[in-house]
Formats: structure tokens, C-alpha cells, sequence
């Protein structure tokens, strides 16, 4: 009778034993925990049980290839787990509900049970597979990271302590916050959202929506907002005249056909490029530090109130002037595809870039004092450029090489009248070749009487009567030639010696 007492007894110890131990089928799960001193306190291969309850607080397990979570359930006094970088494709927290942060982000999931966890305040799950998801219970929701999914809809309607939501590139036709009134941070860009009413969202600051098929945005109740990003939308109108603290307004690539800023004092970037808004005034807008107006039909652009401006880009508007005399520190300035006659740019001493081909720009003064901070000067496509007006001309010859074959640089106006490489008889001629290292051709419908070389500085090299002259004696660089010829007609050319 005592033999078979005490073989009960081992077999009922042997099944106690097991049930002592935690099941982890994933062996590089069980490795990250066994070899974690703070869990296996008796330093075994196994997880007990006991030592599952026992331990609190974080536990992180990222980045580990684990493909299976099971075991984590045993974890139930964890308050923040990190999963990150794995290979999960499916996570159940039913029974960690003390859990208040999870990091689950760059893994495969396509489900998640988060049903048991009222207490999660931060929810970090963005780069997976998830094509829907229940956040019912998760009352104590304040942080929503879900982007990078495959979401076709979100309902937030009992996440009423939401304060920050990314759920970007996704796949939602709809987006539903008017019961999420803390909300501070939206970030719902790259989705096909077509409507987006933010009335019941006073606390909002940041709203980016960009990337959707929005017709219709409402953010006049939005008092607190200083920064909204809605380009590249179907956006008929927006009115931004209450959101008086704003600082950034992106609105670009929609179909509006007028934007007033007035109210936006605050304002320090604006773009609205792609649109068709005919006049802007930017007279409040002192603050502005970066606009970009391209592509809008705009037949004029006031910013000589904007003296904090460091960068404007106009292209492809349909301005004829700009005055920049009150933009001390601009930085980069682009008004590519314009019809502008005339360019000061003699007040900008802290310019960096300027783009101004395809113009009708017959003159450029560019002599800031600071012509060798300039990183790229670009003047192409102007064709009635002759001079353009610069510090040292033989420095920007050498340096800045995107101008016409008929621009010259030059430092005075008088060189200006000597160098300018217009022809000033209607005559055909042709000077070849150009560039050159020993003779020069000219060849003409008139008979040539008469040519002089000079230098860019303006003095004279070379005279002669021949139509073609040996320039080998030249050293490089850059040279004009002065034509006359015998129906009275003169011409002057600019020619490179290699």
C-alpha cells in the first residue's frame, strides 16, 4: 500500500512540475527569455510559472526573428512589452491585461486581439499587415501608431482620450474623430479619405492629410492648429481664417482658385503651388520664412513686406516684375518660366541658389558683395540677356558656367555698353569655330570690313581687316569680337579661347 501512495505521489509531482512550466513553442522567444536573469531566476531551462507572474514592469523582446508569441500570456503583471522586428503574424494580449504600452510595429501581423487590455494608454503597431482592427475596449487610449498597414477603416468613436493618431497609408475611404475631443496630432495622410471634418477638435495642432481625395476640409473650429498639411488633394476651397496661430500651411497641388492668409500672422511656411489662385496678399504675413507659389496663373507677388523670407520659389507663374530690395536674408531664390524683364538681386547678400532661366529678362544685377557664397547661378534660356551685372566677372565666368552664349558677366555698366554681344544690323554671319584654340572664321552675306578683339575688361588685342585671324597668341578664356560690316551694319560676339 506504501508503494503504490508513493507512486501516485511522484506522478502527481511530475504533472504539477509541467504544469509549472510555461508552453513557448518559439524557440527564439524561449532563448530571449531564458537568457533574461531577470525572468529565469533559477538560471534553468525553462520558464516557470511563478516566475512568468513574478515579473512587472517591461519586457523586450524585439528584434529576436520570432515568428510566435505563445507563452507571453503566462507574462500577466507586464505593464509594457516591446515586440519589435520580428516575424509575427499574429499577437493575442487577451490575458496581459495590465498591459499599458505595446511596441509591435515592423513585424507581419494580420491580427491582433487587444479585446482585454482597457488599460493601454500607447499603441504602437505601424508596418504590418493588418487589414482591420477592434479597439473597442481600449478605452485609456492617448497614442495610436498604426500607419503602414492595409486598414480599410478605423473606428475611434470609444478612444475618447486620444490625443496623437498615425494611421497613415492605409487604405480608409473615411476617418471619423468627431468623439476623439483631445485629440492634438492627426496624421492620416496617404489614404483615400474624401471628407475630413474636424469641428468637434479644438485641441488639434498638427492635422497632415496630404495624399487623399479630400473635397472638403473643416478646420475653422480648430483655434489651436499651427500646422496643416492638405496638398495633393481635390480641394475646391479651404478657409484657414480662423486657425490664427498657424505656422506651416502646406495646400499644394489641389484646385483652388484662391487662398487668404490674412489672419495667419503666424505664418512662416506657405505653399500653395499647382493651383489656380490668381492673387495672394501676404501683407500680414511678416513672419513668412519659405514660400512657394509655382505653377499658378499669378500676374504679380508683393513680399516686400516678408523680410524674414529665406526662400522663394515662383516658377511657372506669369510674373513680369518682383521686387526683392526688402528680402535682405533671402537664401535660395527660384522664378524659373516666367516673363520677368528685370532682376535686382543686389540687396540679397545671403543668396545661395538662384534659377531664373526661361524668362524675357534683359538685365541682372547681381552685385551683392557676397557673389563667391553663391553655391549655383542659373540665367539660361533668356534671350534677350545681355549682361548680366556682377562682382568680379572673371570669377563668375569661371564658376558659374548655366548662362546663354550671348549673356556676358560684367561689372559696370560701361563694360556692359563695350561687351554686349547683341547685333544691332539684321545680318546674317556666323563665327566658327567657337570654342577655338588657333584661327577664327567669319563668314557673312556682307563683306566684312573691319574686326577688333577685345578683352572682358575692355581692352582692345587685335584689329585687322581679314575675315579670318590666327587667336593662338590669346591665352584661355573668354573674348568679344567687335564686326563691322560693309552695308554699314556692326555686330559684336563673344567667342571662348580653349
Amino acid at each position: 500500500m506504501k508503494k503504490i501512495l508513493a507512486s501516485i505521489l511522484f506522478t502527481l509531482s511530475i504533472h504539477v512540475g509541467i504544469a509549472q512550466t510555461v508552453n513557448i513553442p518559439d524557440a527564439n522567444f524561449k532563448n530571449a527569455l531564458v537568457s533574461n536573469n531577470s525572468i529565469n531566476t533559477n538560471g534553468d531551462s525553462e520558464i516557470q510559472v511563478s516566475e512568468a507572474e513574478a515579473f512587472s514592469g517591461l519586457l523586450n523582446v524585439s528584434n529576436r526573428a520570432i515568428a510566435d508569441l505563445t507563452g507571453i500570456e503566462a507574462f500577466s503583471n507586464i505593464t509594457v512589452l516591446f515586440c519589435n522586428d520580428n516575424q509575427l503574424t499574429a499577437l493575442d494580449l487577451s490575458g496581459n491585461d495590465k498591459l499599458e504600452s505595446l511596441f509591435g510595429s515592423n513585424n507581419v501581423l494580420t491580427s491582433i486581439d487587444l479585446s482585454n487590455n482597457s488599460l493601454l494608454t500607447t499603441l504602437s503597431i505601424h508596418e504590418n499587415q493588418l487589414t482591420s482592427i477592434d479597439l473597442s475596449n481600449n478605452t485609456s487610449l492617448t497614442s495610436l501608431s498604426i500607419y503602414d498597414n492595409h486598414l480599410t477603416s478605423l473606428n475611434l468613436s470609444t478612444n475618447t482620450a486620444l490625443s496623437s493618431v498615425s494611421c497613415y497609408n492605409n487604405a480608409l475611404t473615411s476617418l471619423d474623430v468627431s468623439t476623439n475631443v483631445d485629440l492634438s496630432q492627426l496624421y492620416c495622410q496617404q489614404n483615400s479619405i474624401t471628407s475630413l471634418d474636424f469641428s468637434q477638435n479644438e485641441e488639434l495642432e498638427i492635422i497632415w492629410c496630404f495624399e487623399n481625395s479630400l473635397s472638403t476640409l473643416n478646420v475653422t473650429q480648430n483655434m489651436q492648429l499651427k500646422d496643416l498639411r492638405t496638398n495633393q488633394n481635390s480641394l475646391l476651397q479651404l478657409d484657414v481664417a480662423s486657425n490664427t496661430l498657424l505656422e506651416t500651411l502646406w495646400c499644394y497641388n489641389n484646385s483652388l482658385s484662391s487662398l487668404n492668409v490674412s489672419n495667419n500672422t503666424a505664418l512662416r511656411n506657405l505653399f500653395f503651388e499647382n493651383n489656380g489662385i490668381t492673387s495672394i496678399n501676404l501683407t500680414n504675413n511678416t513672419n513668412l520664412k519659405n514660400l512657394r507659389t509655382s505653377s499658378n496663373p499669378l500676374g504679380s507677388l508683393d513680399i516686400s513686406a516678408n523680410t524674414q523670407l529665406l526662400s522663394v520659389t515662383c516658377r511657372d507663374n506669369q510674373l513680369s516684375n518682383i521686387d526683392l530690395s526688402e528680402n535682405f536674408d533671402l537664401k535660395f531664390f527660384y522664378c524659373e518660366n516666367n516673363m520677368l524683364t528685370t532682376l535686382d538681386l543686389t540687396q540679397n547678400t545671403f543668396l545661395d541658389f538662384v534659377y531664373c532661366d526661361f524668362n524675357a529678362l534683359t538685365s541682372i544685377d547681381i552685385r551683392n558683395g557676397f557673389n563667391t557664397d553663391i553655391f549655383e547661378f542659373k540665367a539660361t534660356n533668356n534671350p534677350s540677356l545681355t549682361c548680366i551685372y556682377v562682382d568680379d566677372s572673371s570669377y563668375s565666368t569661371a564658376q558659374w558656367t548655366s548662362i546663354d552664349s550671348h549673356s556676358s558677366f560684367v561689372e559696370t555698366e560701361a563694360e556692359c555698353n563695350t561687351l554686349s554681344t547683341d547685333t544691332t544690323a539684321h545680318i546674317n554671319y556666323d563665327v566658327f569655330p567657337n570654342p577655338t584654340s588657333e584661327m577664327i572664321s567669319i563668314t557673312s552675306e556682307q563683306e566684312v570690313l573691319s574686326v577688333k578683339l577685345y578683352s572682358y575688361l575692355g581692352n582692345k588685342l587685335l584689329e585687322t581687316t581679314k575675315d579670318t585671324f590666327s587667336v593662338s597668341q590669346l591665352s584661355s578664356g573668354v573674348y568679344i569680337l567687335h564686326i563691322r560690316f560693309a552695308n554699314g551694319g556692326f555686330a559684336r560676339k563673344k567667342i571662348v579661347r580653349e
